[in-house]
């Protein structure tokens, strides 16, 4: 029993280990615009390093199972499988050291994927992934950048028909498709900046709402500290006085009353109300007179 509990605690160890390594434990309301993006695109990266995983072990599967020339089509895939999954480790691990420059890399190598993979004829028909390395780029790493990648697709794209023998004036070329990406490119840069400039207003707000409460919380630690010195130096000048000090309250109940006072009447004057401190003078006058 004892063993499995030991087993249990250093399985939870090594995971919150592993954790802390990977995703910054900082709590949501603390993380600058910086670790803000950077949480987002681990959390991305994660699920899809996680995916191509999935598709990795299903290929192996089917190559096992499959025979003929699917099995060797299936094959032929895990080279490629195994690479993705491979430069998608590294650029998760290298994200925690090196944020900024490993965003680029992944965004770049996903720009290049889209635009080498396929065939040139089919480029207008998977036009609507032009807009991920440029929507991705605006919210990963800056609204600006929207339009650096939406240059460098734009670029590739271009490349690739005169590659092909075509120029930018020929009818293959898609005009349309480059003012949608530019438009998206536009939408892209005005909501992302609109975000960080939201996100920034609420936590100048956090930061002034927290220094005004520990502003609060030191004023409120002052103000007890002067009363009870005051309540202090009060009760010294009482206990020091030779004469007898009675304080009642609007019930007639016994506040205030100095040691002189108790030694004078040898009562407990604490027990006492008004009624109970006068009547013995009370009757002593009556017998004076």
């Amino acid at each position: 029993m004892m063993n499995q509990e030991l087993q249990d605690k250093n399985w939870r160890f090594w995971f919150r280990q592993i954790k802390d390594f990977f995703l910054d434990q900082t709590p949501v309301g603390e993380l600058s615009e910086e670790q803000r993006k950077g949480r987002v695109f681990t959390y991305f990266i994660g699920a899809a390093w996680l995916a191509l995983a999935g598709v990795t072990l299903m290929n192996i599967y089917l190559s096992f199972i499959w025979e003929g020339e699917a099995a060797q089509i299936q094959t032929g895939y895990l080279p490629g499988n195994l690479g993705v999954l491979t430069i998608t480790a590294l650029i998760w691990l290298g994200h925690r050291w090196y944020p900024s420059l490993m965003r680029h890399v992944f965004l770049v190598i996903m720009t290049l994927s889209i635009m080498f993979l396929f065939e040139l004829n089919l480029l207008d028909r998977i036009a609507i992934a032009f807009t991920l390395p440029v929507v991705m780029a605006a919210f990963l790493i800056g609204p600006l950048y929207s339009f650096a990648y939406y240059a460098l697709v734009t670029g590739i794209y271009t490349f690739r028909f005169y590659q092909a023998g075509f120029t930018i004036t020929s009818e293959e070329y898609s005009y349309i498709n480059i003012i949608a990406l530019l438009i998206m490119a536009f939408v892209s840069w005005l909501v992302a900046q609109s975000l960080d400039k939201a996100l920034a207003e609420a936590r100048a707000l956090n930061v002034e709402l927290d220094q005004r409460v520990q502003d609060r919380t030191q004023e409120l630690a002052e103000s007890l500290g002067r009363e009870h010195a005051i309540a202090t130096q009060n009760q010294t000048i009482l206990t020091s006085i030779a004469d007898g000090i009675v304080v009642f309250d609007a019930q007639q109940r016994v506040v205030v009353a100095n040691p002189a006072a108790s030694d004078l009447t040898r009562l407990d004057l604490q027990s006492l109300t008004a009624a109970d401190f006068l009547a013995p003078i009370e009757d002593e006058a009556r017998v004076s007179l």
